[in-house]
């Protein structure tokens, strides 16, 4: 597997919401798919996904980790230690 640079962003990243200020939580959890290198940055209050590509398809991640299904998931586990106000 290639090196990757861990500040920058790159192509078909995935980077999912790790903080939601809102009362309901509505975004976390929720996933974007990186449309273009080099033009955000990631902070501590996010997480990054990268496929191998070999595998699966970032396109189809993104997919599937912004299915209702997995997002009820990810806010179910959340409950506790993240922030949700």
């Amino acid at each position: 597997m290639p090196k990757v640079n861990l500040d920058s962003s790159r192509k078909n990243d995935l980077v999912m919401v790790l903080n939601d200020k809102t009362k309901t939580g509505d975004i976390i959890g929720s996933t974007i798919l990186i449309d273009s290198s080099d033009s955000y940055i990631y902070n501590q209050r996010s997480e990054r996904i990268i496929t191998n590509k070999e595998l699966l398809s970032p396109l189809y991640a993104w997919f599937l980790l912004n299915s209702p299904k997995q997002r009820k998931n990810v806010f179910s586990v959340s409950q506790g230690g993240t922030q949700i106000m």
